[in-house]
């Protein structure tokens, strides 16, 4: 009997033993699983990828344009310029520059055409044979008021085509081989007429004519030449010095 009472006994502690050992395996497994609920609700919220950007083609550099110059300053003149652009008469062929201040675009190299005249922008054609490069500048100048303010016009030749003839002088009449010179500086009359190798019996070389440009004013003037008085009196007074253009005329005798 008392065997029996301690078989039951260990029966029922053994049972005991299993209940408390399957609710412990519970309890832990119930832990585990509460505790991964918290990692997941702390969790960073994962970053969602951006879509790729597609790269831009590379714009190559474009090459750099220079600047064009641009003529704002007045051309320098020397001394020597300046003298021919008072005195010199622009004739057919010439090649002249007409510069204006500040205004590139109207600024040019130009011929001076068969009928004397040049074109330019704004002003169109002008003429500019039997002028100085001042008288032309003026010209152009006064074209130009109308367009802009305050024109200034520099006129620089840049081509001498008809350089070979002004720069003569001439005999003709009663000479005996009427000449067309180079000029020389410092050439008299009494030059000129040796070079024609003197007077023909026929001439009448008190009457003589001398005719020359003015520098001023572009028109042609004549001198009374006593070429007698030159030649057998040896009066130098009436031994004019001779400029470029010049001419010389002698006339013959009536009787």
């Amino acid at each position: 009997m008392e065997s029996n009472v301690v078989t039951s006994y260990w029966q029922k502690l053994s049972h005991t033993w299993s209940f408390l050992k399957m609710l412990l395996i519970s309890s832990v497994v119930c832990l585990c699983g509460c505790s991964n609920l918290f990692f997941v609700e702390d969790a960073q919220p994962s970053i969602v990828a951006q879509p790729n950007i597609v790269a831009q083609p590379s714009i190559e550099a474009q090459p750099s344009i220079e600047a064009q110059p641009r003529i704002d300053a007045m051309p320098v003149i020397d001394a020597a310029t300046k003298q021919k652009n008072s005195t010199y008469l622009i004739g057919i062929d010439d090649q002249v520059m007409v510069s204006v201040w500040r205004n590139p675009d109207l600024s040019i190299t130009v011929p001076v055409r068969p009928d004397g005249n040049i074109s330019t922008p704004l002003v169109g054609d002008i003429n500019a044979a039997g002028s100085t490069p001042d008288q032309l500048a003026a010209k152009i100048e006064n074209k130009l008021q109308y367009y802009i303010k305050d024109p200034q016009v520099t006129i620089i030749l840049t081509g001498l085509g008809s350089h070979e003839y002004l720069s003569r002088v001439r005999i003709t009449g009663a000479v005996r081989n009427p000449q067309s010179l180079p000029y020389r500086k410092g050439m008299t009359i009494l030059d000129l007429v040796l070079a024609a190798g003197g007077l023909t019996e026929f001439a009448a070389p008190n009457r003589a004519v001398l005719y020359h440009i003015d520098a001023g004013t572009g028109e042609v003037q004549k001198e009374k030449i006593k070429l007698k008085d030159i030649l057998r009196k040896g009066d130098l007074d009436q031994n004019r010095v001779l400029n470029e253009g010049d001419v010389l005329t002698v006339p013959e005798s009536l009787f």
